[in-house]
């Protein structure tokens, strides 16, 4: 993840397959599906839609096999955002809706899911967690943006673009510099 923020795609991209790969032959969906779910995420992020595409599918099938996802949720958000992003998102609400332990990282994942992504961004923020709340707050900042409410966007991107200059994540930083622009 920390490649794909500073640009570097093709070496996040191959962490990404390593670390699945591995996690794999644990043989433990604990430890498979929180890598699933950032995988998907860095596929989708990088621009490699099919690779995104198929990770989703594959934590999907995982998932509906769980009882319970137990740790398997603390990286649901992030593969929410890639069912956003494919379309897919009344699948992977089915199978949050049927989750019955409450927890923040569920309750991001719903807002996710309900394309909330200042909700997610202030789940986040109340956990403690800067990184997904500043992703979730620049996944606001777009949606705003599109939809002409620039003043709301702007609020979304400062603290994201804060965090991002300081973390040297400088993808994200061009984006965030991007929608800024969209917005004046």
């Amino acid at each position: 993840m920390i490649r794909l923020a500073r640009g570097d795609d093709g070496g996040a991209e191959a962490g990404a397959e390593r670390a699945i790969e591995h996690a794999r032959e644990i043989r433990d969906p604990q430890a498979l599906h929180p890598d699933l779910s950032m995988a998907a995420l860095l596929f989708q992020s990088a621009g490699n839609e099919s690779r995104a595409e198929e990770t989703l599918s594959e934590a999907l099938e995982g998932l509906r096999e769980l009882h319970r996802f137990g740790f398997a949720a603390n990286d649901l958000p992030s593969l929410a955002w890639v069912a956003v992003m494919r379309g897919r998102e009344p699948e992977l609400i089915e199978l949050v809706e049927r989750e019955s332990f409450v927890s923040p990282w569920l309750g991001a994942s719903a807002a996710v899911l309900a394309h909330d992504f200042r909700g997610a961004a202030e789940i986040y923020a109340e956990m403690g967690s800067p990184v997904h709340d500043a992703f979730f707050r620049l996944c606001a900042a777009e949606q705003l943006v599109r939809e002409g409410r620039r003043a709301e966007a702007d609020e979304q991107l400062r603290p994201a673009l804060a965090f991002y200059r300081s973390a040297g994540a400088t993808r994200y930083v061009r984006e965030g510099e991007a929608l800024f622009a969209a917005s004046a």
